[in-house]
């Protein structure tokens, strides 16, 4: 099986991402960088977050500095008042590692944005809490956004303040990895990362973790899927053989993966028969099949 990985330019500073090399810009002090603008996380990620469905898919962009904005609140209920102060505190940190006013840390420019970093019990320290477990807490706060990745061989979390970004390849094929975990009770290999990306890259925008877990739910009709692929790959000359896989495996949906679109796409026919409801995304990807469902 011939899969290309995709690998970045090896630059002269680079951190290592699931078995990636990442690159990256270290920069000691930052003005006014461009952001990306607000775009609402994907249908298939907001499912599997337990969130409801997009209705947009696209958002002005802003390239001015962040701004602080008003109290922190979790859902509609606002939070305790000495939290609340933390949380702002915490935010006016970042933002001065940033700008590089408050000296000491390190700022990153990460997929397309500018991060903060300094090890937890640092920022513990800064903001004057005793407990790692307070930062961790406050992070999942918004508009904080938080990333993790590898600095010098070590897990280090990024921290910025504003709206989320547009999932990019990693993080959606690390919502897959979850999603895998979920179902199989195990996360892949290592190893395995980088054709998770490659379906991120390739299976249509928004559905990429959806159609993953269809095959996840449905690896019998597959594999069946699969075996038909195979055979007419042998009677084209080609050099196939069966294999079996009783449990679902990544290097084999990422090999097929037109086949576990294609049977994503009957699973969403199925329904649409049935007369349930699919997503969005998914008229908006397959026009000619769902171009019906399109509301006039």
């Amino acid at each position: 099986m011939n899969l290309q990985r995709r690998c970045a330019p090896s630059p002269t500073t680079y951190l290592r991402q699931s078995g990636d090399a990442v690159p990256i810009k270290i920069i000691k002090k930052t003005k006014s960088l461009p952001q990306q603008g607000h775009v609402p996380i994907p249908y298939s990620l907001k499912l599997l977050k337990g969130m409801g469905a997009i209705k947009s898919a696209n958002a002005p962009n802003s390239s001015s500095k962040p701004k602080l904005v008003g109290p922190a609140k979790v859902g509609t209920k606002s939070l305790r008042q000495d939290k609340s102060e933390r949380h702002d505190r915490l935010r006016k940190l970042i933002f001065q590692t940033i700008d590089g006013s408050l000296p000491g840390g390190i700022t990153l420019e990460f997929e397309g944005f500018v991060w903060a970093f300094r090890p937890v019990p640092e920022w513990a320290k800064l903001l004057g809490v005793k407990s790692a477990d307070t930062i961790s807490d406050l992070i999942k706060i918004p508009p904080i956004q938080k990333a993790y990745t590898r600095v010098d061989g070590k897990k280090a979390l990024l921290l910025r303040v504003g709206p989320p970004g547009i999932p990019t390849p990693r993080v959606i094929a690390n919502f897959m990895k979850s999603a895998f975990r979920a179902k199989t009770g195990r996360y892949p290999k290592k190893e395995l990362f980088p054709l998770l990306k490659v379906l991120a890259e390739e299976w249509p925008d928004g559905l990429q973790v959806e159609i993953f877990k269809a095959v996840l739910d449905d690896w019998v009709a597959f594999k069946a899927g699969v075996a038909i692929e195979v055979e007419q790959m042998k009677a084209e000359g080609q050099k196939a053989r069966h294999c079996y896989h009783e449990y679902p495996s990544v290097s084999v949906i990422c090999r097929f993966r037109h086949v576990a679109l294609e049977l994503y796409v009957m699973r969403l026919q199925e329904k649409v028969v049935q007369g349930k409801p699919i997503p969005p995304a998914a008229i908006a990807a397959f026009p000619k099949i769902f171009g019906h469902l399109q509301p006039k």
